[in-house]
């Protein structure tokens, strides 16, 4: 049972790291039409992410541990996670993604500083990112899981033509 654990682990990573370079080998830096960058992810944007996990969190006493900090940057930047750092104003606003390519139905990942919120932000770069997968990947199906009182990320994902399936269970 655990070396077939192991071997599943071993074989996602590497089916993550060929999705990951050949989405990358297509370019780094995606620019909207209205000045949003989605670049890769770099380390420099580590501090930052870190920040804007600090204001979104909802286990707010772990943020102080930094295995656990270290481990949400992991998580983040693995690549099985085709993960986008949103800059506005030459300013890092947040990130937009996918959680684990190696999953049969890929699942978005979107959080935005603060500061940026209720912009418009999101909206452009989630409905980028989704096109630039489509373009690259050849990807249009994902599902999107949110708080059932986070009404902006409701209604963000509704402007993006997703339709409610309902509730779902948490699972990795």
């Amino acid at each position: 049972m655990l070396a077939e654990r192991l071997i599943d682990i071993v074989t996602n990573d590497e089916m993550g790291k060929k999705i990951y370079k050949k989405f990358w080998t297509m370019g780094e830096c995606i620019i909207t039409e209205n000045e949003i960058i989605l670049r890769k992810v770099q380390d420099s944007d580590k501090h930052i992410f870190i920040e804007l996990q600090k204001e979104n969190n909802i286990v707010k006493s772990m943020m102080k541990e930094e295995a656990y900090r270290n481990m949400l940057w992991n998580e983040h930047i693995e690549y099985k996670a085709l993960m986008f750092s949103v800059i506005v104003d030459n300013e890092y606003a947040g990130y937009c993604g996918i959680k684990n390519t190696t999953h049969e139905q890929w699942e978005i990942a979107i959080e935005i500083l603060n500061k940026w919120k209720h912009k418009g932000i999101g909206y452009r770069a989630i409905s980028v990112m989704l096109d630039e997968i489509k373009n690259r990947l050849n990807v249009s199906e994902f599902r999107v899981r949110i708080d059932a009182e986070n009404y902006p990320s409701q209604r963000l994902f509704e402007k993006l033509g997703a339709e409610p399936n309902g509730i779902s269970e948490f699972r990795n």
